[in-house]
This record gives C-alpha cells, sequence and structure tokens, in this order.
C-alpha cells in the first residue's frame, strides 16, 4: 500500500468511527403510542433511562393521536419518586420516604395548559444529581392532595425492583425506567482512543515512506 493510500485509508477509519461512536453513548429514552385509542384513551409507553441529567417529554401529541381528547388522557401532577426499600414500612420523614440517597429516580408531571394546575401532559425525569429538594417534593405532593383524607406521602413512591422498574403495568400507560449508569464506553474517550490508533498508524506509514525515500537516494 502505498502511502498516500495509508492516508486515505485511516483519514476514512476515523471519520467512519466519528460516525459509529454515537451508538455506545447513554440509552436513548423515548415515549411512543401503543396499538389504537380506546374510547379516548391512548396507551403510552416510556423507556426512560439513565444518563445523568433531566430529561422533559411533551407527551400532548401521543395523548392526542388519532383525534383523542387530551383531557382523557392527562396525567394528575404529581411526583412519583423510585425508591428502595418498600414505600409503605419507610418513615414518612427524613430518615425513610424523603431520605434521597434512598431514591433512585423522580418522575413529574408538572402542572399544564391545557388543563391548568391539577393536570399535566408533560413528562419530568429527573436522576441523582439532579433530584429536586425532598420538601419541594413533599410540599407539592401536599398542596395537590392534602385535602384528601387519607392522604399518605408513601402514595406518591414506587419501591425499585432493581435494574428496570415498570411503573402502570396493567394500565393504559406503562413507565420502563432503568436507573443503572450505561456500561458502555463513553464517547469522548472512545473517540480518544480511536484517533490515537489511527494516528499511531499515519506516522508509521510516514516513516516507512521517509525511509523509502531515503533507500531509493543510496541506490541513485
Amino acid at each position: 500500500m502505498t502511502f498516500r493510500s495509508t492516508v486515505k485509508f485511516l483519514s476514512l477509519a476515523v471519520f467512519a468511527l466519528s460516525l459509529v461512536q454515537k451508538g455506545f453513548a447513554d440509552p436513548l429514552n423515548s415515549c411512543f403510542n401503543v396499538g389504537i385509542p380506546v374510547e379516548g384513551i391512548v396507551s403510552i409507553t416510556c423507556n426512560l433511562a439513565y444518563n445523568g441529567s433531566p430529561n422533559t417529554f411533551d407527551l400532548s401529541s401521543l395523548m392526542t393521536q388519532s383525534g383523542s381528547a387530551l383531557s382523557n388522557n392527562d396525567y394528575v401532577s404529581n411526583y412519583t419518586v423510585l425508591i428502595n426499600g418498600n414505600p409503605s414500612t419507610l418513615a414518612d420523614d427524613s430518615t425513610g420516604l424523603f431520605n434521597q440517597s434512598l431514591w433512585k429516580a423522580v418522575l413529574f408531571f408538572p402542572g399544564n395548559d391545557p388543563d391548568g394546575i391539577v393536570f399535566s401532559d408533560t413528562l419530568q425525569v429527573f436522576w441523582p444529581g439532579s433530584f429536586p429538594s425532598a420538601s419541594t417534593v413533599q410540599s407539592y405532593n401536599t398542596s395537590i392532595f392534602g385535602g384528601f383524607s387519607g392522604f399518605k406521602d408513601s402514595a406518591f413512591f414506587v419501591q425499585s425492583t432493581g435494574l428496570t422498574t415498570s411503573i402502570g403495568t396493567g394500565t393504559p400507560d406503562v413507565f420502563n425506567i432503568t436507573v443503572a449508569p450505561s456500561a458502555t464506553p463513553e464517547p469522548s474517550s472512545l473517540a480518544l482512543m480511536a484517533t490515537g490508533i489511527m494516528g499511531l498508524g499515519l506516522l508509521g506509514a510516514m516513516r516507512r515512506q521517509r525511509w523509502s525515500t531515503s533507500q531509493s537516494c543510496f541506490t541513485l
């Protein structure tokens, strides 16, 4: 292979790796419709994977599929906290439910238009390091449902069941929350490694070219 061919090959290889590396990034978060609306109710599935930063989804376009009424699909405004432990047996204080070291993820349905502050068509997902304060979660839930008799903070918590926890199983909407960080290489690290390997190959090709040129000079 000539020097020019080697350079061209290595350049194409680096370019290809720069495109492929995106597949090694954190898992993609997505929400989509499932099936056909039944009696105006749309089924939605969200796959939510850890990526270290909050994610916001506008669900209104999914909820109004095939002309479904948004009011039939809106979620009641609240937080749902994924927690290590059984919410019904954890203390309702900073040692139990509101001990954020036990939290795995927080799903937040904020009050949103068109139905005012009580209903939501937006989903926000928070991961460790970006959780709302425990007092914010507690006060928000209390302000929405505090007037109901028998109100318990534990109603806003779901026990984590390991790598992936599904919320809403058996209802029209399902949220699959994968809480563990991605084990795949970070894109920046992969790109740096690939560039280094390609660079070494290019350097070797240049040295071989120089050696070949010098040998040609000696034989003339």
